[in-house]
């Protein structure tokens, strides 16, 4: 692949990428579900340690998305590489999510995605978060990228 198409094929992962995290700011379930391929395998921060098939993910943003009333992912120093229909992104992911109550919560957390090029169109299919915890004491760390 020669630097103009690699560019390129960057640049359309990094506008799918905003798309879906544009997604999730806007509570929207089926936009979400919308950018997995139909047999993603998921790593979740919560809840199980696998979700199999887009329902099942789909399942598990709806349960995440019914608690909150407002929610951002803000990805951090994205970084996307891109070799022929396979792409691989990873960033820290500033997560703020206010409940029904009102509360906000605010963490920072690790997420890795791949995704194919498939009839001209991209999917993710797979994807990983996770969030640093202390072993001894098994809790969450607050930590930052200035951490």
């Amino acid at each position: 692949m020669d630097a103009i198409a690699a560019r390129v094929s960057e640049e359309d992962v990094q506008k799918f990428l905003k798309s879906y995290f544009d997604s999730m700011t806007a509570l929207d379930v089926e936009a979400i579900a919308a950018h997995y391929s139909p047999d993603i395998i998921a790593y979740d921060a919560i809840e199980k340690l696998e979700f199999v098939g887009r329902n099942a993910y789909k399942a598990h943003w709806k349960a995440c998305l019914d608690m909150c009333k407002a929610m951002t992912f803000q990805p951090h120093d994205l970084k996307v590489h891109v070799e022929g229909d396979l792409a691989v992104a990873h960033a820290l992911v500033r997560c703020v999510a206010t409940g029904v109550d009102g509360t906000e919560h605010t963490g920072w957390m690790r997420a890795t995605m791949a995704a194919r090029r498939k009839d001209g169109a991209w999917e993710i299919v797979h994807e990983h978060h996770s969030s640093p915890f202390d072993p001894t004491s098994m809790k969450v760390l607050d930590l930052s990228p200035d951490s």
